[in-house]
């Protein structure tokens, strides 16, 4: 074949090929299937010694130009001799067909992976039902088998909140005002109950009606109310969940209450336990007691 000054040698025999342009491809289709691997019918190699002369060698002077040879065949290699274009896309194929499985069993490995995860990965409703404290609250008051389910998910802002100007923050990080760990917001936890001790046993008595819990802002001095009850709920608890995420529970109604408050996101969800899951022999004074017999400023000054 003639390429520009060039004659190509192909298996056995030269072929004649005036056209230059289609022979610049056929050279082109055997460098390509060269970097396309050895897996093809053919091998394009460096020519090393079989440039056969053809004429003036003027236009190509330096260059190195290619042979296509053919190589051994596998048993399953059909004989592409002398067609060098074929070779490299039967090559090149071949290679895509190889990747194509390397990259389908990663995807199924992915899609497994995903499912797995997918299926033990906790949503949200089981991080607030797996926090112990929370547990101990649902397991003490709900019959076995009662979950938590999830109301709504409303907006957050403190803005909207009754807030009042903080003027002391003396009553930090204790067991009824708990402080996040940066130490921005404490919780201010009051009460409907108090405790009093008559005749050296501890009870419980009443206090003001309604119980608050108060979100108050360190750095900014301010105060806000985020969750109350009046007389027919209680507030029992309030703790932090996450630097900027809070709880707070209680029942009110007969009826469990979780309500997870996420200062940065801004968001309020409400968690319930229907009152026909609640146990009837729960004793209320008990599990108080249990829980802030201990808490000074929860004592009465009677």
């Amino acid at each position: 074949m003639v390429v520009s000054g060039y004659k190509i040698a192909t298996h056995n025999k030269t072929m004649p090929y005036d056209a230059a342009e289609r022979g610049r491809r056929f050279l082109s289709s055997c460098l390509n299937f060269q970097q396309c691997g050895s897996r093809g019918a053919l091998n394009c190699a460096p020519l090393t010694r079989a440039i056969l002369p053809a004429g003036n060698r003027r236009e190509n002077a330096g260059a190195e130009p290619y042979v296509c040879k053919p190589r051994h065949k596998t048993p399953r290699e059909p004989d592409a001799r002398n067609q060098c274009p074929c070779g490299a896309w039967l090559s090149s194929g071949i290679r895509s067909m190889h990747m194509n499985s390397k990259t389908l069993l990663t995807v199924m490995l992915f899609l497994i992976c995903l499912v797995l995860f997918s299926c033990t990965r906790k949503t949200s409703e089981d991080v607030i039902a797996d926090n112990a404290e929370v547990k101990t609250f649902v397991t003490y008051f709900f019959v076995p088998g009662s979950t938590l389910l999830k109301n709504a998910t409303d907006v957050f802002l403190l803005q909207n909140q009754y807030a009042q100007s903080l003027v002391s923050t003396d009553d930090i990080c204790f067991s009824d005002s708990p402080c996040n760990k940066t130490k921005d917001y404490f919780l201010k936890f009051t009460p409907n109950f108090l405790f009093e001790i008559i005749n050296g046993r501890k009870i419980v008595t009443g206090a003001d009606p309604d119980a608050f819990v108060d979100l108050r802002d360190i750095k900014g001095k301010k105060s806000y109310r985020v969750r109350a009850t009046g007389t027919e709920g209680s507030i029992y608890g309030t703790f932090w969940l996450s630097d900027f995420s809070f709880v707070v529970y209680g029942i009110e109604s007969d009826e469990a209450f979780v309500d997870v408050y996420d200062i940065k996101a801004k968001t309020k969800t409400s968690y319930t336990i229907d009152k026909t899951k609640r146990k009837p022999d729960a004793d209320v004074d008990a599990f108080l007691i249990a829980k802030y017999g201990q808490v000074d400023s929860f004592q009465s000054e009677r």
